[in-house]
């Protein structure tokens, strides 16, 4: 587990929280061949704990969602999902540090989610214990979004931490705490933004409707736009920290967070540009207030 500060709350964790087990001194101690009851971790076995328990629907978990999305190679228009359940998607980010011993259990888990179900998912990785600086995985853009939901939550940085539609950080390897807030933020989820090409390439819309976000004259007037894109599968082998010479299988990793213009509130299509890089294999798009949270979510898939 990473903890981190940099203006960052460091407030206690609350009290009912399940009680975190003391860590494998090695990397061998990790995994265990004989299940128990315990909860705490995800992952094959650790501390005798398997994610998930026997052969559970973790879609039927998640919830059914709208999978009406965006498809397509670079430049080219792609054939639109069909139509799902009303309500919107389920935003999954999963945020790491290469120098924690937990974090392998993270991946487990978020790997599941993207395989199993229809979540709209992507893993940030930072050096929050300023152990794995020269990993090439760390995106210093992820630290500071990280950092934003711990102080939005009043909660410490930790690693490996899940955000839940942007409102929520619970602690990946906790199997308890993440089924209860995924259940209940499946009743906050965010509108699904339907991303459009407009023909030309690397050129995307949304249409949306007029909207106002109050009096303020900071943050509640508009939303923050962002494009987070994300890699094909890698394999990575860590290099520093506990978990170093440890393989582990990296989905949705994000490769870089894009900054788009604010969008005010005003009717019409929002337009934006994507030039994705080598590795992508695709990107989300997010509407946020700083003050109210997550309003939006859209995906691009790219089919190379």
């Amino acid at each position: 587990m990473a903890t981190g500060s940099g203006g960052v709350s460091q407030t206690s964790p609350p009290a009912q929280q399940t009680p975190i087990p003391t860590p494998p001194t090695t990397q061998q101690n990790l995994f265990s061949n004989t299940p128990t009851n315990d909860t705490p971790a995800a992952g094959p076995y650790y501390f005798g704990y398997a994610w998930p328990y026997g052969d559970m629907d973790m879609q039927a978990l998640v919830g059914a969602q709208g999978t009406q999305g965006t498809q397509g190679t670079q430049g080219t228009q792609g054939t639109q999902g069909t139509q799902g359940a009303q309500r919107g998607p389920m935003l999954v980010e999963l945020y790491t540090d290469p120098g924690c011993i937990y974090s392998p259990l993270g991946h487990h888990l978020m790997n599941d989610l993207i395989r199993k179900t229809n979540v709209i998912a992507f893993t940030c990785q930072s050096d929050l214990l300023r152990m794995a600086s020269g990993d090439p995985m760390i995106v210093p853009q992820c630290s500071d979004r990280h950092g934003f939901y711990a102080y939005k939550n009043n909660r410490s940085r930790m690693t490996p931490q899940l955000a839940i539609n942007g409102h929520s950080l619970v602690n990946a390897y906790l199997y308890d705490q993440v089924i209860k807030t995924i259940k209940l933020m499946k009743s906050l989820t965010p509108q699904r933004l339907e991303i459009k090409q407009t023909g030309k390439k690397d050129e995307y819309y949304v249409a949306l409707p007029a909207m106002q976000f109050g009096e303020t004259t900071d943050f509640d007037d508009r939303l923050k736009v962002s494009l987070v894109e994300y890699q094909k599968p890698i394999h990575h082998k860590i290099t520093e920290g506990p978990n170093a010479g440890a393989e582990i299988e990296i989905l949705h990793a994000v490769s870089r967070i894009i900054p788009l213009p604010d969008w005010f509130g005003q009717a019409g299509k929002y337009n934006f540009t994507w030039t994705p890089t080598p590795n992508a294999l695709g990107a989300v798009l997010l509407f946020e207030s700083k003050d109210t949270g997550l309003y939006g979510v859209g995906e691009i898939k790219l089919t190379r």
